[in-house]
């Protein structure tokens, strides 16, 4: 196994594509890629490199809708087409908004007669996270008929987070949507605990990037007194508590206390990465001869449907014949709270285990994979 660095915020993720493609053209050992766990500029300039040198790679925790599609020239250098070499472990960015405007809406606003919402997402220039999420969440509320006040932006620049904060107060909305990064969520719930939001609760829903604030800072979120913090989660070994699926071999390790502080969904996505890699190349090796990236391209593919793969986030299931996105997929919307590792699963679709029952939450039917545009179908 090979680690490649990319740097801060993968700001060298083409410059660490490149060297591994130099080392596979003379190390038949190179066989596939596993990480890209940010949807930025660099990993997505990771991607079209590796692309173009056919090797296969496996996505953890970005999320994008359109990470991994790879630039076309016939329309003017903007990312055309799903590579066929790159899988992703996770969920779309956009099954995750549909499951926070349903949970929103059904559950958290269900009485509300005339239900709105604001968005609040970072501007930071080659970040296609926060945009992309806070234009399916706009799209997701809207079919379920919940009012979207202007959009919030954030930038050090322009005021940075409190700034944001006291914005979003003013719109006086029923449910406050974060679509940030990490770093400025926790000084976002603190601003919105000072400001002068009006006399109800203040409901926030962040994005699933703030998981290991919440791990790290769960005695301060649930500290303050007219905040209430719910967050989407890609996995997490307490979803596994509450299921009759069989834990794996590694989520039972977490349950026992491993890895206590660590971040669940790039701590168990990665590995379940690594996992479909290393059991792809698994397969293609044959009476010592070393598997090529063909092979386990091939392999990779045939991780579908009967043969879909039992991970530690759930079933791993590459059904989509070229985006490659895993079929139902986990996920879930967790609320921070005083019990251990501050997180309680509220809601959460999509199966653990293949022989599992589907979760009976009705909020889960027919939760979309990606957008309608971008449903390349079955094979």
């Amino acid at each position: 196994m090979l680690v490649a660095n990319s740097g801060d915020n993968l700001r060298l993720g083409r410059r660490g594509a490149e060297l591994i493609r130099e080392l596979a053209e003379s190390d038949l050992h190179v066989v596939g890629v596993v990480g890209f766990p940010r949807s930025v500029a660099g990993v997505q300039e990771a991607i079209q490199v590796l692309h173009e040198a056919k090797i296969p790679m496996v996505g953890t925790t970005g999320t994008a809708d359109r990470l991994g599609y790879i630039r076309d020239g016939s329309i003017d250098g903007e990312a055309g087409y799903p590579s066929p070499y790159y899988f992703h472990a996770g969920p779309t960015n956009f099954r995750e908004a549909a499951l926070v405007a349903r949970f929103a809406r059904r559950t958290l606003l269900d009485g509300v007669a005339s239900p709105s919402a604001v968005i609040v997402q970072d501007r930071t220039p080659g970040d296609q996270y926060t945009g992309n999420l806070a234009d399916d969440l706009v799209a997701a509320l809207g079919a379920e008929h919940v009012a979207v006040r202007a959009p919030i932006y954030y930038s050090v620049d322009g005021g940075g987070i409190s700034k944001a904060a006291l914005d979003a107060c003013r719109r006086r909305p029923d449910v406050y949507l974060y679509a940030g990064r990490a770093p400025e969520f926790l000084d976002f719930l603190r601003a919105l605990e000072g400001k002068a939001c009006g006399p109800e609760t203040v409901r926030v829903i962040a994005s699933d990037d703030v998981i290991k604030v919440v791990a790290d800072h769960g005695d301060e979120i649930t500290s303050l007194r007219r905040v209430e913090v719910y967050h989407a989660a890609l996995a997490g070994r307490e979803l596994w508590r509450r299921s009759s699926a069989t834990p794996t071999a590694f989520v039972y390790g977490l349950l026992r206390g491993g890895h206590p502080n660590a971040s669940d969904d790039n701590l168990i996505l990665t590995y379940d990465a690594v996992s479909v890699v290393y059991q792809a190349a698994n397969r293609a090796y044959r009476g010592g001869a070393l598997p090529s990236k063909g092979d386990v391209l091939y392999e990779l593919a045939l991780t579908s449907r009967q043969a879909a793969w039992n991970g530690s986030s759930g079933v791993i299931d590459f059904v989509d014949a070229e985006r490659h996105d895993p079929a139902n997929k986990v996920v879930a919307i967790m609320k921070v709270t005083d019990a251990p590792r501050h997180a309680v699963p509220m809601v959460r679709c999509g199966l653990l285990d293949m022989d599992e029952r589907p979760p009976a939450d009705k909020v889960c039917a027919g939760l979309p994979d990606a957008p309608p545009s971008e449903q390349s179908g079955s094979p």
